[in-house]
């Protein structure tokens, strides 16, 4: 088991590919906070996943572009876990992002480019001091083909992923 004795956060991990991502740590031995913004069921369902795998399980709750709330979040993670070993920052919205370029608004662009350049870097943020504390830490920031692929009516979304490539590859070398 790779992660045996591990701690993961796994942002956006109530459904799809975040799920997939927090079971996988689990069987790989990790115990894992699972996050949501406001799925707290299937949240609940995922962590009664994990713990059937004889991992421990928290829910943890957060808008990630509410970076007090992130803060707070990670400090009830170490609370309940001990430590945050492993990050990944998944957590992203499309939201708005498949409508054209006439009717795109300033707020459709301010919601995406918070939830998935901001809320990773909140995320990051408040996760860091306890993994530099360690001096051990393991951080995956997920993109998208969108990031380096021109895609209709993905202005905000694809700008976003582009930066958070850029953000991920500027704090590698910090």
């Amino acid at each position: 088991m790779r992660f045996a004795g591990k701690s993961a956060l796994v942002t956006g991990s109530s459904r799809g590919i975040g799920r997939s991502i927090a079971i996988r740590l689990a069987q790989e031995g990790a115990d894992v906070a699972v996050h949501h913004r406001d799925s707290e069921d299937r949240a609940r369902k995922v962590c009664a996943e994990i713990e059937s795998l004889g991992r421990k399980a928290v829910v943890v709750q957060a808008d990630v572009t509410d970076r007090q709330r992130v803060n707070a979040m990670a400090e009830e993670i170490v609370a309940s876990l001990g430590s945050i070993d492993l990050l990944v920052n998944n957590a992203g919205e499309l939201g708005a992002g498949n409508k054209s370029f006439d009717e795109l608004s300033g707020d459709d662009w301010d919601r995406i480019i918070a939830v998935n350049l901001t809320g990773t870097f909140n995320v990051l943020w408040a996760v860091k001091p306890f993994m530099i504390s360690r001096r051990s830490g393991s951080i995956v920031n997920l993109s998208s083909i969108s990031a380096l692929a021109v895609r209709p009516n993905q202005l905000p979304y694809a700008a976003s992923k582009a930066a958070l490539l850029s953000l991920t590859k500027c704090a590698c070398q910090a």
